[in-house]
């Protein structure tokens, strides 16, 4: 009740969330990790572990990891880790949930190592694995006709830039890692035909905005309608997270996948 941006009074919301399985154990790491649910179906994963303050591993329950992002509950002036496969840097690199930073390096983040395909290593740093600190982590690795995780190159045209990610979009998140640059969101729910232009920054707590044509959702992709620094500068390089509008199709629905 009451405002604190959950459910203040005559405000419009949205909620983008992801179904997981029932919760189990995983001590596939060095770090055992009681509290952990898992979708084999979607791939996405939520484990919550304490830290240890030591270089250390944390089994995510997949396959693999293509998507992470590591959420520390106990500290208000502690940021929020990114890990992606479009990363230039894939041991030593990460980007920031709540910063508009562009990509860093760090061999204290990920103690110098990618995500295996059972593991999520992590380094000595506070901010990463600070010791008896509470921690969750958010894991996701692509499926056909449900999810894709990439990266591109800006081409500063609103007529030339296309991405295949193999399904029509229903939700999209990109930002800029080589230099500074918002985690910019479009949906399908608020914008419901193209061309979509209404903004959400991840890493603000501002009103959505709008204004010129931004973003297509395709049947096999998307297309940067702008030359907006946020999602298409020249020669810039940018990574997306993407979720499909009609994931694995359904009873009356077939799924919107590239052939």
């Amino acid at each position: 009740s009451g405002a604190g941006g959950v459910n203040d009074s005559s405000e419009n919301f949205i909620a983008h969330c992801w179904k997981s399985g029932a919760s189990q154990s995983n001590e596939a790491g060095s770090i055992n990790t009681t509290n952990q649910i898992v979708s084999s179906t979607t791939n996405f994963s939520i484990s919550k572990f304490t830290g240890t303050g030591a270089n250390a591993t944390v089994g995510h329950g997949l396959s693999g990891v293509d998507f992470l992002i590591l959420k520390h509950t106990d500290a208000t002036s502690t940021s929020t880790p990114v890990w992606h496969k479009g990363l230039a840097n894939s041991t030593t690199g990460y980007l920031y949930l709540d910063k508009d930073n562009a990509e860093a390096t760090s061999s204290t983040a990920w103690n110098s190592t990618a995500p295996s395909s059972t593991l999520v290593s992590l380094g000595s740093s506070s901010t990463f694995n600070a010791s008896s600190q509470v921690y969750y982590l958010y894991c996701w690795k692509s499926v056909v006709g449900f999810s894709d995780f990439g990266h591109f190159t800006g081409t500063g045209s609103a007529t030339t830039s296309y991405i295949n990610v193999g399904f029509k979009p229903s939700l999209l998140w990109i930002k800029r890692k080589n230099s500074t640059g918002g985690w910019f969101v479009y949906d399908r729910q608020r914008d419901t035909f193209n061309d979509a232009d209404t903004q959400l920054e991840l890493d603000e707590n501002l009103a959505e905005t709008s204004g010129s044509e931004e973003i297509a959702f395709l049947s096999n992709g998307f297309s940067c309608r702008t030359s907006d620094a946020g999602i298409n500068a020249s020669s810039a390089l940018y990574v997306y997270c993407a979720w499909a509008e009609s994931p694995f199709g359904g009873e009356d629905v077939s799924a919107a996948t590239a052939v």
